[in-house]
Parts: C-alpha cells; sequence; structure tokens
C-alpha cells in the first residue's frame, strides 16, 4: 500500500510499504491502505 500527502499542488510527503494482511477484496485493501494512510497523518 502507499500513500501520498499533497498541500495544495505540491507533494509535501509519501510512502510505500507492504501491507501486513491478505486482503480479500479490493474495496478491504483500499480500506486497509486508507486506515494506514490516516494514522501516518495523526
Amino acid at each position: 500500500s502507499g500513500g501520498a500527502q499533497f498541500l495544495g499542488e505540491k507533494l509535501v510527503s509519501w510512502s510505500s510499504k507492504k501491507q501486513d494482511c491478505m486482503a480479500l477484496s479490493t474495496a478491504e485493501a483500499e480500506y486497509v491502505s486508507l486506515s494506514d494512510c490516516c494514522a501516518q497523518v495523526l
């Protein structure tokens, strides 16, 4: 999973890592990726 944070049109930071869990669906994989990204922002 990965993510990118922008401030306006400028890239502020980005990350990429192997997910810790195996997703059974695309929606589940997107949810895991989103929750990881939100945890990094906080």
